[in-house]
C-alpha cells in the first residue's frame, strides 16, 4: 500500500529534547517530505528521555 492509497497512515518522529534535537527533527522531516511522504502525515513528538536519537513510528 502506498502513501497515496492510504491516507490514514502516519509517520511519528520522536526526537530529543532541546533546541538540537528539534532542529535535528526539522531537517528529517524535511527530507521526509522532499521523499514524497504529505506533511499531514508527519508528527514530531519531543521524547525527553531519548539522548541524542530520533525514533521512527509508524501507525495507523
Amino acid at each position: 500500500t502506498s502513501w497515496s492509497e492510504d491516507t490514514k497512515q502516519r509517520l511519528i518522529i520522536h526526537y530529543p529534547s532541546g533546541e538540537n534535537g528539534q532542529l535535528w527533527a526539522y531537517e528529517l522531516r524535511s527530507w521526509i517530505v522532499s521523499l514524497g511522504i504529505p506533511l499531514e502525515n508527519l508528527k514530531l513528538v519531543e521524547a525527553s528521555d531519548e539522548v541524542g536519537e530520533i525514533a521512527l513510528e509508524l501507525s495507523r
